[in-house]
């Protein structure tokens, strides 16, 4: 792996970087490392559509050419089961349980239990499969797909549709967020469209199309969506828009970033990722078309690196793990390969 540095308030340095260089370097110029993999680093392919972690910190990656895992300090190529050999693996997920899913492009969902693979089946027949999700904030854990088929539910046995409007249905589902039903608040599903927008779906109700300000550009193309817990209060939902930039809904306020009124480096959002500050807080981590970008606050914008170029072009995928002590660390898929960025 190549490391880079990445600009951050503490000036800490850690790993293998901080053999190459002193700490007091490091603390000098306050910066953390970054290491960088790419197809020299064992990757299958250096595209890298999805990252997951499981509980005991393994991190995988799904590539263009099939799934890859992280052994010492770089990647190997995971042959897996035949219907993953080569393919282009869209999606990954983990579970409490320590289970891996992995969607393939053109084939079922798989599923590493305990060292054995197996196949959930395809959830969407011939459709691709374009997210997995694995909810389990409250009670046990539910896994979600979406595509051009709609939204399925694994019930253990077998994938149940979820039943959209017509004019949801007709379009491919991105995305979906799951609301846990909080004292009198029941369960919502949050559902993505990929040209019709962003559903409510209440237990028990109608799915109910999600109006936007229409002030700014398009709202109609939902890619990705993230709750954010709160206490005492329902969660916050944030929607990243495929040509319309970032919405954050919190109950009827919805506030929107896009490159006419912020420094969002790109309206084409592709990935968002929660991750927790040493401070309390909670940033928001944006990957974008043209590269990746932090929100912290209502306003305050941090662009990537600049020094590091693969954090400067499309954004394929996000997701954070956590060192032994604890300390979030964010991992960034891209068109050239995978960035680790540690945080203070």
């Amino acid at each position: 792996a190549m490391l880079l540095l990445t600009p951050v308030a503490s000036a800490a340095g850690t790993g293998r970087a901080a053999q190459a260089d002193s700490s007091s370097e490091l603390a000098s110029i306050g910066w953390l490392p970054t290491d960088v993999f790419e197809a020299g680093d064992g990757l299958p392919d250096p595209t890298i559509n999805a990252v997951a972690s499981l509980p005991n910190g393994q991190v995988w990656v799904g590539t263009m050419r099939g799934l890859g895992r992280m052994h010492g300090a770089r990647f190997v190529a995971e042959s897996g089961p035949t219907e993953a050999n080569g393919k282009a693996i869209l999606d990954l997920a983990t579970t409490p349980r320590g289970e891996l899913l992995a969607a393939v492009d053109g084939g079922p969902i798989l599923r590493l239990h305990n060292g054995r693979w197996q196949t959930l089946g395809a959830p969407f027949g011939k459709a691709r499969t374009h997210r997995l999700r694995v909810f389990a904030d409250a009670g046990p854990a539910r896994i979600f797909a979406t595509g051009a088929g709609g939204v399925a539910e694994w019930t253990g046995k077998r994938w149940q549709p979820h039943a959209l409007p017509q004019e949801a249905a007709e379009h491919t589902v991105f995305d979906v967020a799951l609301q846990p039903a909080r004292g009198n608040r029941k369960e919502i599903l949050w559902v993505g469209t990929f040209g019709a927008g962003l559903y409510r779906c209440e237990r028990g109700a109608p799915c109910q199309p999600m109006r936007m300000p229409d002030t700014g550009p398009r709202t109609d193309e939902v890619r990705v969506l993230q709750l954010q817990p709160r206490n005492g209060a329902a969660p916050i939902l944030w929607a990243g828009l495929y040509g319309g930039g970032i919405a954050r809904i919190d109950g009827e306020q919805v506030t929107r970033w896009h490159t006419c009124n912020s420094e969002l480096p790109s309206d084409f959002i592709s990935a968002l990722q929660l991750v927790p500050e040493a401070s309390g807080t909670t940033a928001l981590w944006v990957g974008t078309r043209s590269g990746l970008t932090v929100l912290r606050g209502d306003a305050q914008w941090q662009r990537a690196d600049p020094r590091v170029p693969m954090l400067r072009e499309r954004i394929r995928s996000l997701a954070v793990t956590a060192t032994s002590q604890g300390a979030p660390t964010v991992w960034v898929g891209t068109d050239s390969g995978a960035a680790r960025v540690p945080q203070s």
